[in-house]
């Protein structure tokens, strides 16, 4: 039983809650020849219910819920709360 189920949150697509301050890479579209392009993000703060998350230039920001979802394009580069991310409670399966 994961330690996170009471506890309102959401994934990256490795089953790893994102928090404030992580740096998060968003899958943003396929070019050409299938190369992969991607945007990277920081979650700023946790406000009724959503995780506000900043553009990396400054400009703008938008609202994730925290609704206990798995986001598969979305990946934690880095992670600034409690140590290494890496070593978080990873979402049950």
């Amino acid at each position: 039983m994961s330690a996170y189920r009471n506890y309102r949150c959401v994934f990256d697509k490795n089953g790893i809650p994102i928090f404030p301050k992580d740096v998060l890479k968003v899958f943003h579209f396929i070019g050409l020849r299938q190369k992969k392009h991607y945007m990277y993000k920081q979650v700023d703060r946790r406000e009724n219910g959503y995780l506000v998350i900043n553009h990396l230039s400054g400009d703008g920001d938008y609202r994730l819920p925290l609704n206990g979802e798995r986001l598969d394009g979305c990946e934690i580069v880095q992670g600034f709360v409690g140590g290494p991310f890496e070593d978080r409670e990873r979402m049950s399966t």
